[in-house]
């Protein structure tokens, strides 16, 4: 029954659509950002309370680590945005077993995934990242143009984040081996809704060698 209810709301979720908003500024947009997208440890701890398949979880944390030290190396912005549900949503959080509660354990970044203290994070509580204005707003303070995106779940908030991204007029690719989610099939389904709206997808070998060209 709860497993029923739980493909029911996340459809609702993902059917509600991507968040729109102003295009950027193709002229004055030049700098690449790298998009670090709910890598907690509810969602990448198998004894989380919303874990992706257990055999994607080291690989997600090793690309996320090593895609993050090649940015850090070539000076490319690093931003991270994470769930953080209010304790009030009561169904919500009955049907994601309490995962990414603001202010608890499960909702922090894995303590395995590397990131810089310098480095920004913007909460939500909506799967696509421009639901904070503050994370919108901090594109466009940096001049963002092509974002790079990784994290889980592949089909749900990374997707909406994609679908945000486009809306917006930004060029998107996706580091497909640091994609996460429930299934494999999920995430090679996930792949190509964002080649629909226009993303483009490269692996991490790939984009560790984007400063060379």
């Amino acid at each position: 029954m709860k497993q029923t209810i739980l493909v029911l709301m996340l459809t609702l979720l993902t059917s509600c659509g991507a968040t729109m908003g102003p295009k950027i500024d193709q002229t004055a947009a030049t700098e690449p950002v790298l998009l670090m997208v709910d890598l907690q440890r509810d969602f990448l701890r198998e004894d989380g309370a919303m874990p992706i398949q257990k055999d994607q979880i080291d690989r997600v944390i090793r690309t996320a680590n090593a895609a993050t030290d090649y940015a850090r190396t070539n000076t490319i912005k690093i931003a991270w945005v994470t769930n953080a549900f209010s304790e009030n949503d009561i169904i919500g959080n009955w049907v994601r077993d309490g995962a990414a509660v603001e202010g608890s354990k499960g909702a922090e970044i894995d303590v395995r995934v590397v990131r810089s203290k310098t480095e920004l994070t913007f909460d939500k509580s909506q799967p696509d990242a421009f639901s904070s204005d503050a994370f919108d707003a901090y594109l466009r303070q940096v001049n963002a143009k092509q974002l790079y995106i990784m994290g889980v779940f592949a089909d749900q908030c990374v997707l909406m984040t994609v679908k945000g991204a486009r809306n917006r007029g930004y060029d998107v690719t996706v580091i497909t081996d640091g994609l996460g989610a429930e299934s494999d099939e999920d995430i090679t389904d996930a792949i190509e809704e964002y080649k629909k709206v226009g993303a483009t997808v490269m692996t991490l070998e790939e984009f560790q060698s984007i400063a060379e060209n």
